[in-house]
């Protein structure tokens, strides 16, 4: 900061609507970049800084804007009114339509001790993800909850829903959302 002459930081991004992330040093599905300097903010020299807050539309487009100007307001008075804020707006291209309900085969396989099991939704709703030995007995549990639609990653550990780590073998996974359901077949090897 040119006048008090601390160092001021804002590396981190964050949910301007309910106000998490500034603080948040890992924030979970969001992207961060930082390009800057060399420069010197001493007092009395001028420089260009560009800060860039970048925002999807969401559910409630209006507040986050709202909030997102009023932390270009937080940056402007930390630097006494020496910033030119400058409000643009690109628009965002909407992401692209799911068009079929998928479960991609694993990766690797076989595996061990992890694989990644990659799938599609096209329609919102609830949507479980189970792990079926060979005599078709529930193992693992790895997903169970209300998903819009989008493509999702999630990684199995070769456990059992106890934490138990499972012996080598076929086990299946399932895909399911309301009426669609997708099975692929896995191997585990230790």
């Amino acid at each position: 900061n040119p006048v008090s002459g601390d160092t001021t930081l804002w590396g981190l991004s964050g949910d301007p609507v309910n106000g998490t992330g500034w603080i948040d040093p890992v924030p979970q599905d969001r992207f961060m970049m930082i390009s800057a300097g060399p420069f010197d903010l001493a007092a009395g020299k001028k420089n260009a800084m560009t800060v860039a807050i970048v925002i999807e539309p969401g559910i409630n487009f209006l507040e986050a804007v709202t909030k997102l100007k009023d932390r270009a307001a937080e940056i402007k008075q930390e630097f006494k009114d020496s910033l030119e804020i400058i409000t643009t707006g690109v628009p965002v291209k909407p992401p692209a339509k799911i068009e079929k309900f998928k479960l991609k085969q694993n990766y690797p396989n076989p595996f061990n001790p992890v694989t990644t099991l990659r799938f599609q939704t096209n329609q919102p709703g609830q949507t479980s993800l189970i792990i079926y030995n060979l005599l078709g007995q529930e193992i693992r549990r790895i997903l169970d909850k209300n998903l819009a639609p989008g493509n999702y990653e999630l990684l199995w550990d070769g456990k059992n829903d106890a934490g138990q780590s499972l012996s080598s073998g076929i086990y299946f996974a399932r895909l399911k959302n309301g009426k669609q359901s997708r099975l692929i077949k896995m191997v585990l090897v230790r």
